[in-house]
Protein backbone atom coordinates (compact mmCIF):
# COMPACT_ATOMS: atom_id res chain seq x y z
CA UNK A 1 0.00 0.00 0.00
CA UNK A 2 1.47 3.35 -1.05
CA UNK A 3 2.02 6.09 1.51
CA UNK A 4 -0.49 8.91 0.88
CA UNK A 5 1.29 11.54 2.93
CA UNK A 6 0.92 12.80 6.49
CA UNK A 7 -2.76 13.74 6.11
CA UNK A 8 -4.00 10.50 4.52
CA UNK A 9 -6.20 9.64 7.53
CA UNK A 10 -7.87 13.04 7.45
CA UNK A 11 -9.00 12.66 3.85
CA UNK A 12 -10.95 9.56 4.79
CA UNK A 13 -12.76 11.40 7.58
CA UNK A 14 -10.79 9.77 10.40
CA UNK A 15 -8.90 12.41 12.32
CA UNK A 16 -5.77 11.12 13.98
CA UNK A 17 -2.24 12.24 14.58
CA UNK A 18 -0.64 12.55 11.15
CA UNK A 19 2.36 10.41 10.24
CA UNK A 20 5.19 12.82 9.53
CA UNK A 21 7.68 11.24 7.20
CA UNK A 22 10.21 14.10 7.48
CA UNK A 23 10.44 14.15 11.27
CA UNK A 24 13.89 12.48 11.67
CA UNK A 25 15.57 14.99 9.33
CA UNK A 26 13.79 17.81 11.17
CA UNK A 27 15.16 16.53 14.46
CA UNK A 28 18.63 16.31 12.98
CA UNK A 29 18.41 19.93 11.79
CA UNK A 30 17.07 21.05 15.17
CA UNK A 31 20.09 19.69 17.06
CA UNK A 32 22.20 22.57 15.74
CA UNK A 33 19.63 25.28 16.54
CA UNK A 34 19.58 27.62 19.48
CA UNK A 35 16.56 27.44 21.81
CA UNK A 36 15.00 30.54 20.24
CA UNK A 37 15.51 29.10 16.74
CA UNK A 38 13.91 25.84 17.88
CA UNK A 39 10.92 27.73 19.24
CA UNK A 40 10.53 29.72 16.01
CA UNK A 41 10.90 26.55 13.93
CA UNK A 42 8.33 24.67 16.02
CA UNK A 43 5.95 27.62 15.79
CA UNK A 44 6.27 27.67 11.96
CA UNK A 45 5.65 23.93 11.74
CA UNK A 46 2.64 24.20 14.05
CA UNK A 47 1.20 26.99 11.90
CA UNK A 48 1.75 24.90 8.74
CA UNK A 49 -0.12 21.98 10.29
CA UNK A 50 -2.94 24.20 11.56
CA UNK A 51 -3.39 25.60 8.04
CA UNK A 52 -3.44 22.10 6.54
CA UNK A 53 -6.01 20.94 9.11
CA UNK A 54 -8.16 24.01 8.46
CA UNK A 55 -8.05 23.41 4.71
CA UNK A 56 -9.05 19.77 5.18
CA UNK A 57 -11.87 20.82 7.49
CA UNK A 58 -13.13 23.36 4.94
CA UNK A 59 -13.06 20.80 2.14
CA UNK A 60 -15.07 18.38 4.29
CA UNK A 61 -17.53 21.12 5.26
CA UNK A 62 -18.07 22.15 1.63
CA UNK A 63 -18.58 18.54 0.59
CA UNK A 64 -21.19 18.09 3.34
CA UNK A 65 -23.03 21.23 2.16
CA UNK A 66 -23.08 20.02 -1.44
CA UNK A 67 -24.25 16.54 -0.40
CA UNK A 68 -27.03 18.13 1.64
CA UNK A 69 -28.13 20.30 -1.29
CA UNK A 70 -28.16 17.38 -3.72
CA UNK A 71 -30.16 15.24 -1.25
CA UNK A 72 -32.66 18.05 -0.72
CA UNK A 73 -33.07 18.56 -4.46
CA UNK A 74 -33.32 14.82 -5.08
CA UNK A 75 -36.11 14.53 -2.51
CA UNK A 76 -37.87 17.52 -4.11
CA UNK A 77 -37.58 16.27 -7.70
CA UNK A 78 -38.01 12.51 -7.32
CA UNK A 79 -41.38 11.70 -5.77
CA UNK A 80 -41.59 8.14 -7.11
CA UNK A 81 -38.15 6.53 -7.38
CA UNK A 82 -37.83 3.94 -10.12
CA UNK A 83 -35.07 1.92 -11.73
CA UNK A 84 -33.97 4.92 -13.84
CA UNK A 85 -34.30 8.67 -13.59
CA UNK A 86 -36.21 10.38 -16.37
CA UNK A 87 -34.69 13.24 -18.32
CA UNK A 88 -37.04 15.65 -16.56
CA UNK A 89 -36.00 14.36 -13.14
CA UNK A 90 -32.31 14.69 -14.02
CA UNK A 91 -32.90 18.24 -15.27
CA UNK A 92 -34.89 19.09 -12.13
CA UNK A 93 -32.11 17.86 -9.80
CA UNK A 94 -29.43 19.69 -11.82
CA UNK A 95 -31.40 22.96 -11.98
CA UNK A 96 -32.38 22.79 -8.31
CA UNK A 97 -28.77 22.14 -7.24
CA UNK A 98 -27.47 24.96 -9.46
CA UNK A 99 -30.07 27.36 -8.04
CA UNK A 100 -29.34 26.39 -4.43
CA UNK A 101 -25.57 26.78 -4.94
CA UNK A 102 -26.16 30.14 -6.63
CA UNK A 103 -28.30 31.32 -3.71
CA UNK A 104 -25.72 30.12 -1.22
CA UNK A 105 -22.88 31.86 -3.08
CA UNK A 106 -24.84 35.12 -3.29
CA UNK A 107 -25.75 34.90 0.39
CA UNK A 108 -22.14 34.31 1.43
CA UNK A 109 -20.94 37.21 -0.71
CA UNK A 110 -23.55 39.47 0.88
CA UNK A 111 -22.55 38.37 4.40
CA UNK A 112 -18.86 38.91 3.68
CA UNK A 113 -19.57 42.38 2.28
CA UNK A 114 -21.73 43.25 5.29
CA UNK A 115 -19.02 42.05 7.68
CA UNK A 116 -16.43 44.20 5.89
CA UNK A 117 -18.73 47.23 5.99
CA UNK A 118 -19.60 46.82 9.68
CA UNK A 119 -16.05 46.27 10.89
CA UNK A 120 -15.56 48.83 13.61
CA UNK A 121 -12.89 49.02 16.24
CA UNK A 122 -14.29 48.17 19.64
CA UNK A 123 -11.90 50.38 21.54
CA UNK A 124 -8.51 49.78 23.09
CA UNK A 125 -7.56 46.37 24.54
CA UNK A 126 -8.75 45.81 28.10
CA UNK A 127 -5.29 46.31 29.64
CA UNK A 128 -4.96 49.78 28.05
CA UNK A 129 -8.19 51.33 29.34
Amino acid sequence: MADKGPYANMRSGRFSIPKFTTLPSDLEAMRNMSPSEKDAYAERKLLEHKRALFQEFEVNRQQAIIESLVARCFNHCIQKPGPKMTTGQKRCVADCTDNMLGYQTAMMAMLVERAKRNKKPYGPPIGER
